[in-house]
């Protein structure tokens, strides 16, 4: 095995790839992420991929050998290109595996092969529904659709994504809940194991690489794992502002970009950094989000650049920094087809889906997903090289809410500068309450309000806003912050059901 093999296969998350998803209530999903000590972590969500696929034409218990066409890793660390898909279920290495029907957790512990599991149980594809897969750039897909569990008219409908990085996607869209079945990975051969509900996650099982839950009646059923939180809270984290490289809008303060300091020191190891709407060939521009701490649903990344000379012809976006590598990368030139060559002054902007980013020959279904290597770093790198020049990036989020989390009353923010009025546009707000805006400081730091999905970290103030209007210009004055802190802003309100929470919105002042 290669060295970056090795690396894939014993390492933490490096990225993944999915397509776009279907809405965050219609499935559930679960990742399985190598964590580097020999066993997985597991977080709750992920994208179903509702794409085309190859119809495997399995039967009752039968086998199919497919090609991924690149290495595919199992939780004991062999490396397989081929994979057995089992119409019960189940995926093993290679071309040896075959068909068992009736479901034991000794069986997945002890046996002879390391398996990947998103549904063991007696299933009769031959009876109806189909299992297919797809191939895509740096993932395989197996899916169960519509398939009836043995001898019942109950369907079951669910996906395997195994991903070149390591890590394993397990999606559900509908289960049979009589179904005695067992969910989860195994090294296979009497390897450590752990029995854990999969509900719970994220959890950790350092040094364990067989990770399970088995189900049954009347203890528990597979139809759990379609309890995962439909609702979403939604946040924007805005740097720079959206001013025209500082042409339209006179701040007389610099938008200076804040990479962390890994990605700072990579940077200034190439070229000097540059901030927002800083022009010069030779530099490169680099900005770090921290994220919301709750598991990813969805994320879009919108940036608007300009090439300062023919020299930005190989120019390129990076994101995602472990310190090393980065998750992705594309040239511009894939993402704009006529860079850098576009009208003189006027920027290129791409709005990016970080669950289906854009493959080497353009945006296609498929293409790499960096969500779970965003979950595993809590934070997005930015990094722009070299003759290109940044006017403001736009990062839109959403995470898992409670049940039953009104998504529908919006706030959102135009850019401000310090000693400025902030002002506030509100849509949606509960008629029958009043509307007050939380403000904290600094994204980077702890949760405020315990308990809420929602809130400003570090809470700083608040005040009434009017809801009868679409806009309500706030009596507070941006105060000054030490550089690349930032405000985060959320509106709460009242209803006959108790507070009514909106999205937040954070935004560096400069």
């Amino acid at each position: 095995m290669n060295n970056i093999l090795t690396r894939l296969c014993t390492s933490a998350l490096a990225v993944s790839a999915l397509s776009p998803h279907l809405a965050a209530q219609d499935h559930c999903c679960f990742t399985f992420v190598k964590d580097g000590a020999g066993g997985y972590c597991v977080f709750p969500g992920g994208s179903y991929i509702n794409g085309p696929g190859v119809d495997l034409g399995m039967g009752d218990d039968t086998v199919a050998v497919v090609s991924s066409g690149f290495p595919i890793c199992f939780p004991d660390g062999s490396v397989f290109t081929d994979i057995t898909i089992d119409s019960n279920g189940r995926i093993l290495p290679g071309s040896s595996g075959t068909s068992i029907f009736s479901p034991s957790v000794g069986g997945l512990i002890n046996g002879s092969l390391p398996s990947l599991c998103p549904l063991w149980s007696d299933l009769n594809p031959g009876a109806g529904g189909s299992v297919s897969f797809l191939v895509t750039a740096t993932a395989i897909v197996i899916t169960w659709n519509d398939v009836p569990s043995f001898g019942s008219n109950n369907l079951n409908t669910f996906q395997a994504q195994i991903h070149l990085d390591g890590s394993v996607t397990f999606c559900y869209v509908e289960l049979d809940s009589s179904l005695v079945s067992i969910v989860g990975v195994s090294a296979g051969n009497g390897a450590a194991a752990a029995q854990m509900d999969l509900t719970a996650a994220p959890f950790c099982t350092i040094s364990t690489p067989t990770v399970y839950e088995p189900f049954g009646p009347p203890q528990n059923n597979a139809i759990d794992l379609l309890s995962c939180i439909s609702n979403v809270c939604s946040h924007t984290i805005r740097a720079g502002f959206d001013d025209a490289f500082g042409t339209t809008r006179p701040i007389g303060s610099t938008e200076v970009a804040c990479p962390r300091s890994a990605l700072l020191s990579f940077i200034t190891g190439i070229n000097p950094a540059r901030d927002f709407d800083e022009f010069g060939s030779n530099k490169l521009f680099g900005e770090t989000l921290d994220l919301p701490g709750d598991p990813i649903v969805s994320a879009r990344l919108d940036i608007c650049v300009l090439p300062l000379a023919s020299d930005a012809v190989n120019d390129s976006l990076a994101l995602g920094f472990d310190g090393a590598n980065f998750a992705y990368s594309v040239a511009f030139s894939t993402l704009f087809p006529n860079w850098p060559n576009g009208q003189p002054g006027v920027p290129f902007c791409a709005s990016l889906d970080l669950a289906n980013l854009p493959g080497p020959s353009g945006g296609t279904p498929g293409g790499p997903d960096i969500l779970p290597f965003l979950m595993t770093q809590g934070q997005l790198d930015i990094l722009v090289q070299d003759d290109t020049a940044v006017d403001a990036v736009e990062l839109v989020i959403e995470t898992t809410a409670p049940p039953g989390w009104q998504t529908d009353f919006e706030l959102t923010i135009e850019d401000f500068d310090v000693d400025e009025l902030a002002t506030f546009n509100i849509a949606n707000a509960p008629s029958s309450g009043p509307v007050v805006i939380l403000i904290g400081g600094s994204l980077s730091a702890a949760a405020g309000l315990p308990g809420l999905c929602l809130n400003p970290p570090n809470f700083v103030t608040g005040f009434f806003a009017d809801p009868s209007g679409s806009r309500s210009v706030s009596p507070f004055t941006v105060p000054s912050l030490p550089p690349c802190n930032a405000f985060s802003f959320q509106a709460v309100s009242l209803d006959s059901g108790g507070f009514v929470w909106s999205n937040t919105w954070t935004q560096r002042a400069y």
